[in-house]
């Protein structure tokens, strides 16, 4: 006797609305901090400064948003066992 185990579906369009709204999040307040950071700067004449800071500020709302979206995922998947 051979012990296959059953094929999982995979729902694929799930996966890609998965991907794309992964993507959208990282993406979007790294791209809205750094033009902001670029226009205060602009107004202030401070070049690098707060680009900088609005850099590290968007990789923080990345970090934070990817939290609240990821680990419920993995909560579930780590349940289903």
């Amino acid at each position: 006797m051979s012990s296959q185990q059953p094929q999982k579906n995979i729902d694929w369009k799930g996966v890609a609305l998965m991907g794309t709204e992964i993507g959208f999040l990282i993406a979007l307040p790294l791209i809205a901090c750094i033009l902001s950071g670029i226009y205060i700067d602009s107004i202030l004449s401070t070049s690098p400064a707060v680009t900088i800071l609005s850099v590290f500020a968007g990789i923080w709302l990345v970090y934070v948003d990817m939290k609240y979206l990821i680990i419920p995922i993995l909560e579930k998947s780590g349940n289903k066992k």
